[in-house]
């Protein structure tokens, strides 16, 4: 980086060059920065970022940047371009695999303006599918958090969210986010192309409720922060191939459920009924035929109402029923 400054004239009011090697005025003073080849070069490798990532995550691409001002040092102007190629993020130990990205988007004091983003699923586009993004962000400066307005709009065509053995999922749909103020709208609609879920056979083991744990401590909000007022209504179709087996059960799931969330009622709640197609249990050491398996949600995630039924059938058009 080249910082430069010609004459002697007082740099309240002095126009600036800009940082890809143009110059602003005729015979005053002006700061010029010189960037090799017009692009910050300093982020090429995102590969370094994948140091900050948690344990088992990677990030990987080429970035590079460009930034301009104009105006005046009292009253400075920038905007500047943003560019990212070869994109890709996996976390082995949650099954997650995205590469192939492509990032464009402009800089500006006002804001951010997200011009384009996608990222395919483990496998390429034909077999992991694809997402894009658009969007925006704007702000006044000086105005507060208050000002700050985002938009995103994101679009999922097959995409595979999860590709472990025991979780496989691939999942289409069209989600939007609103920022305005303290209100985050979202607003969305997910169906499941396809999806493979096997229950452990045990559960993973757990502290009694005995057990202290010293030297915890709980994350205390600053008096500065904010609360984000939620306004969420997003659905989700579990769609013609979404199977669930262990645990002795083996069946598919179908249905749709909605997630809902108001700014005067934040806690999240799901409408919606699920239900076993096909679907078989083992206990007591005989294998059970699922004649009714209804989930119905009305409120808490956690807190279905349950119509459940499994027969087996016994010779002689007898019936055992549990």
């Amino acid at each position: 980086m080249d910082v430069k400054a010609e004459d002697d004239a007082p740099l309240g009011d002095t126009p600036l060059g800009d940082m890809d090697g143009g110059e602003r005025g005729g015979s005053c003073v002006f700061v010029r920065v010189i960037v090799v080849a017009s692009w910050l070069r300093c982020l090429t490798c995102v590969g370094l970022w994948s140091a900050l990532s948690p344990p088992g995550w990677r990030v990987m691409g080429r970035i590079a940047a460009r930034v301009a001002i104009a105006g005046t040092v009292s009253a400075p102007q920038w905007q500047g371009e943003l560019q990212a190629d070869d994109l890709a993020v996996r976390s082995s130990v949650n099954g997650l695999s995205f590469d192939q990205g492509r990032l464009r988007a402009t800089l500006s004091q006002q804001g951010v303006q997200l011009q384009a983003f996608s990222l395919q699923g483990a496998g390429g586009e034909a077999v992991g599918g694809r997402i894009e993004a658009t969007g925006h962000a704007q702000w006044s400066p000086g105005a507060g958090l208050d000002a700050i307005v985002v938009h995103l709009e994101a679009q999922a065509q097959r995409l595979r969210v999860s590709n472990q053995v025991d979780r496989r999922l691939t999942l289409s749909g069209d989600v939007t986010a609103d920022l305005q103020g303290q209100v985050l709208r979202v607003r969305g609609a997910v169906v499941t192309d396809a999806a493979r879920i096997v229950l452990p056979d045990e559960f993973a083991p757990r502290l009694g409720e005995d057990v202290i744990v010293r030297g915890t401590r709980a994350l205390t909000p600053s008096e500065e922060a904010r609360r984000v007022k939620p306004d969420v209504q997003l659905s989700f179709d579990f769609g013609e191939r979404f199977t669930v087996s262990g645990q002795g059960m083996e069946t598919r799931l179908a249905g749709a459920v909605t997630l809902r969330a108001t700014p005067d009622d934040p806690t999240p709640s799901v409408v919606g009924e699920v239900r076993t197609v096909d679907g078989t249990y083992r206990a007591y050491g005989q294998k059970l035929a699922i004649e009714t398996g209804v989930l119905r949600f009305t409120g808490p995630s956690d807190d279905p109402a349950l119509d459940i039924l499994a027969l087996r059938a016994m010779p002689r058009d007898s019936e055992q029923q549990v």
